[in-house]
């Protein structure tokens, strides 16, 4: 199936399950694809290493030209296509948490729509470290409430507004 999709950018998001039951058919896929985006535990799990960096650039090699370790309340990495391209992004840090249940999938949906909606649709590495954080505060806020509550009402003032603030929080001179 993945041979008969046309597509200027594929991405894909997998789970421990498929690293365990479908482990060779998992690593055909990862040749076709462009961004491969994972957790830390599948991560290190997949690429055989205790290191996320190294984890990273190893289930690169695999064929992702991009990977995505998400870290959970730590943010994630973005690996690119050379080796210095590489981007921390931290996770926007809540006084509370109600249910993380869903930030990761809502990771890549903030990271796919800012992409979509910017019509990124062969993104630079410049690019996805773009999307990362809007991946990042949008998970942020699934954190808050239970199921897709509190992102029923958030908008894209609300998104903004966060992501300054996780730039202020974030950046340095």
């Amino acid at each position: 199936m993945l041979d008969q999709i046309q597509a200027d950018f594929i991405t894909a998001d997998t789970m421990l399950l498929w690293i365990s039951l479908v482990n060779e058919r998992l690593h055909e896929v990862l040749k076709r694809i462009d961004l491969l985006v994972i957790n830390d535990g599948e991560a290190k799990e997949f690429a055989g290493t205790t290191n996320l960096v190294d984890a990273g650039r190893r289930l690169q090699a695999k064929g992702p030209r991009f990977v995505i370790v998400k870290r959970g309340e730590h943010g994630s990495f973005l690996f690119g296509e050379k080796p210095e391209e590489f981007f921390a992004c931290s996770a926007y840090p809540l006084h509370s948490v109600f249910d993380p249940t869903g930030a990761g999938d809502s990771f890549l949906g903030g990271l796919s729509g800012w992409l979509a909606a910017n019509g990124k649709t062969k993104p630079t590495f410049e690019d996805l470290k773009t999307a990362v954080v809007h991946g990042s505060v949008t998970a942020s806020y699934t954190c808050e409430a239970f199921s897709t509550h509190k992102l029923q009402t958030v908008s894209k003032a609300d998104i903004d507004a966060r992501i300054a603030e996780l730039r202020s929080y974030t950046s340095f001179a």
